[in-house]
Protein backbone atom coordinates (compact mmCIF):
# COMPACT_ATOMS: atom_id res chain seq x y z
CA UNK A 1 0.00 0.00 0.00
CA UNK A 2 1.03 3.25 -0.67
CA UNK A 3 -0.32 7.03 -0.15
CA UNK A 4 0.49 10.70 -0.36
CA UNK A 5 -0.36 13.23 1.90
CA UNK A 6 0.55 17.10 2.04
CA UNK A 7 -0.86 17.95 5.35
CA UNK A 8 2.06 16.03 7.81
CA UNK A 9 -0.72 15.29 10.60
CA UNK A 10 -2.81 13.34 8.49
CA UNK A 11 0.08 11.52 7.57
CA UNK A 12 1.38 10.69 10.54
CA UNK A 13 -2.47 9.72 11.39
CA UNK A 14 -2.35 7.33 8.58
CA UNK A 15 0.96 5.63 9.53
CA UNK A 16 -0.61 5.12 13.27
CA UNK A 17 -3.68 3.64 11.32
CA UNK A 18 -1.68 1.23 9.38
CA UNK A 19 0.44 0.22 12.70
CA UNK A 20 -2.98 -0.88 14.07
CA UNK A 21 -4.23 -2.85 11.15
CA UNK A 22 -1.13 -4.19 9.64
CA UNK A 23 1.76 -3.69 12.32
CA UNK A 24 1.40 -7.12 14.16
CA UNK A 25 2.67 -8.87 10.73
CA UNK A 26 5.69 -10.66 10.92
CA UNK A 27 8.09 -9.23 8.42
CA UNK A 28 5.87 -6.07 7.71
CA UNK A 29 7.76 -2.62 7.32
CA UNK A 30 5.35 0.18 7.80
CA UNK A 31 7.40 3.46 6.47
CA UNK A 32 6.85 7.41 6.56
CA UNK A 33 8.80 9.01 3.37
CA UNK A 34 9.01 12.80 2.73
CA UNK A 35 10.01 13.48 -0.61
CA UNK A 36 11.54 16.85 -1.92
CA UNK A 37 12.59 17.43 -5.09
CA UNK A 38 12.50 13.60 -6.09
CA UNK A 39 14.13 12.13 -3.11
CA UNK A 40 12.88 10.41 -0.36
CA UNK A 41 13.92 10.13 2.74
CA UNK A 42 12.17 7.72 5.94
CA UNK A 43 11.10 9.82 9.02
CA UNK A 44 9.37 6.83 10.73
CA UNK A 45 9.51 3.10 10.46
CA UNK A 46 7.43 0.53 12.12
CA UNK A 47 8.62 -3.50 12.29
CA UNK A 48 6.75 -6.05 14.40
CA UNK A 49 10.67 -7.01 15.29
CA UNK A 50 11.50 -3.49 16.41
CA UNK A 51 8.96 -1.64 16.97
CA UNK A 52 8.70 2.48 15.53
CA UNK A 53 12.35 3.64 15.25
CA UNK A 54 12.71 7.88 13.92
CA UNK A 55 14.83 9.48 12.23
CA UNK A 56 13.56 12.73 12.04
CA UNK A 57 10.80 14.52 13.82
CA UNK A 58 8.06 16.07 11.41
Amino acid sequence: MTGSWVDHLVALEKFRGWLGTHGSRAGVSIDLLTEFDGVCEPLRTWTKERGEVVYRAM
